[in-house]
């Protein structure tokens, strides 16, 4: 229970990161649809999976996953570092050959997705802001494996801030859309990239290990084609949606994907923060079966219960926060999140195929993803749109899923609550859809509807056997501590 404990302590401070990481989006939201339009979001949103392209070719698999992997395998703290020095000078390196690339190809990129070399100058800045990013990956990883999120939560309130200001002058004050949100993200990422880059030399200094370097390229060679793989099932959609629909189309979806980024951002990316490394480190002892049944089943309901908290207020929010012509993500907004629940999932039960060595499981399971994506793309986007589109997604996650979860358990078995889940999910359906048969128009009654709906989610989750009784009698006393402190701290 201590262990828990920790992880969900560790985990909240990571969530706060997490959030303020994401924040600008939202914050940014009621400017960015009214100085850029639609169409505008959607040319972002291709700019930048199209730059994801690259990084996904040339990142050779360098993930928090395959870095925890050898990080956890050494026992001294020098060796550690190693492992950090030789991934931070990897990933710099495969960017750094995939921006050259990007930039050089930039031209013909612009006149293939967008049929005009008007964006050219665009694809150039979003492959040097590529090239800055891998500033700041292993970095962060390097924070997490340290355990000090409080630093993790400075980092991101400085980015956020950083970020923040740029967007009000280049997009706000000099009003130059699309060409604005990408100086303030090349400039934020430069210099909060230069400053972690630094912070992490100083820690680990400069060993490069050309073996272990080669251990890491070997590891993380076989999810090159799984990565790419996990593009066509996670990013085809948009291109679809521009040569079936509109740019339009594009940004509208893509602004309801962006919740999908907040439900993995708020509920599964802290967790995963404390977990992921810690789940290679106990694996051998026997406390891992109880810890991971646990972790999963307070992942499933953080998750379940965000998710259907942003779907009841979604159309609120949008009408608060956006202009009228982006209102309609609202409506595909829950299917995203059940996507994105589906890669939760996912993400917890690979475990065996990663701890295993096995990547080739995974590069098996995207590539039936992909497969099953593209023809799901081609037969449901003429059709349906952004709605095809989510179908598809889901149906691609679900395949992906089943096929992990089915190598993962042969290579190691770990016991995972599905029934508790599976009630937790029918019970957030059927809020849902009262949900929707009590449309109100008036803001402030839809407000009030939605929050009594997620309230009694919450009183329905505790009298339901989803948990054991002493698991919630020591979230009541939790809770109630909590509150305790900070009624002390208020006197």
């Amino acid at each position: 229970m201590a262990e828990l404990l920790k992880i969900i302590k560790y985990s909240g401070i990571y969530a706060a990161g997490t959030i303020i990481n994401r924040a600008v989006s939202f914050i940014m939201l009621p400017i960015y649809t009214r100085f850029l339009t639609p169409a505008d979001y959607g040319i972002l949103e291709l700019l930048n999976i199209t730059a994801d392209i690259f990084a996904l070719i040339f990142g050779v698999g360098i993930s928090s996953s395959a870095i925890f992997r050898f990080y956890s395998r050494y026992e001294d703290q020098k060796d550690r570092n190693a492992v950090i020095c030789t991934s931070t000078f990897l990933m710099i390196g495969f960017f750094l050959i995939a921006s050259a690339l990007g930039g050089i190809f930039s031209g013909k990129l612009s006149l293939i997705i967008f049929q005009s070399s008007k964006y050219t100058y665009y694809f150039q800045l979003a492959f040097i802001i590529l090239l800055f990013q891998s500033f700041i990956e292993v970095p962060l990883i390097f924070i997490k494996a340290l355990q000090r999120p409080f630093l993790f939560v400075g980092v991101s309130t400085c980015k956020l801030i950083l970020q923040l200001s740029l967007n009000i002058y280049f997009v706000v004050i000099q009003d130059m859309n699309v060409l604005g949100v990408l100086y303030s993200n090349l400039i934020g990422t430069l210099v909060i990239g230069g400053f972690l880059l630094i912070f992490t030399f100083k820690q680990v200094g400069l060993d490069f290990r050309r073996k272990l370097a080669l251990s890491i390229i070997s590891f993380g060679s076989p999810l090159i084609i799984s990565n790419l793989a996990a593009f066509i099932y996670t990013c085809s959609d948009k291109y679809f949606l521009k040569a079936y629909a509109s740019l339009t189309e594009v940004g509208i979806y893509s602004l309801a994907y962006k919740f999908g980024f907040l439900l993995w951002g708020f509920a599964v990316s802290p967790i995963f923060s404390i977990w992921d490394p810690k789940r290679f480190e106990i694996v051998e002892t026997s406390n891992m079966q109880k810890l991971n049944y646990q972790v999963f089943l307070l992942l499933n309901f953080i998750l379940i219960a965000v998710a259907i908290f942003i779907s009841l207020f979604a159309r609120d929010l949008l009408r608060i926060m956006s202009a009228p012509q982006f209102w309609d993500a609202y409506k595909i907004i829950p299917l995203i999140l059940f996507a994105y629940t589906i890669q939760a999932w996912i993400a917890f039960g690979n475990f065996g195929i990663l701890y295993r060595g096995k990547t080739k499981y995974l590069a098996l399971a995207n590539s039936a993803a992909a497969g099953s994506n593209i023809v799901l793309n081609f037969l449901l986007i003429p059709w349906l749109k952004g709605y095809g589109a989510a179908l598809a997604t889901i149906i691609a996650f679900a395949i992906r899923c089943i096929i992990i979860y089915y190598y993962s358990q042969r290579l190691f078995k770990i016991e995972i609550p599905w029934g508790s889940c599976l009630i937790m999910l029918i019970l957030s359906t059927v809020i849902y859809i009262i949900n929707l048969l009590l449309e109100i128009d008036s803001l402030i009654f839809s407000l009030a509807k939605s929050l009594m709906l997620f309230v009694c989610f919450l009183m329905l989750i505790y009298f339901l056997p989803v948990f054991k009784k002493e698991e919630k009698k020591r979230a009541l006393d939790l809770v109630f501590n909590k509150l305790e402190r900070l009624r002390n701290l208020g006197q």
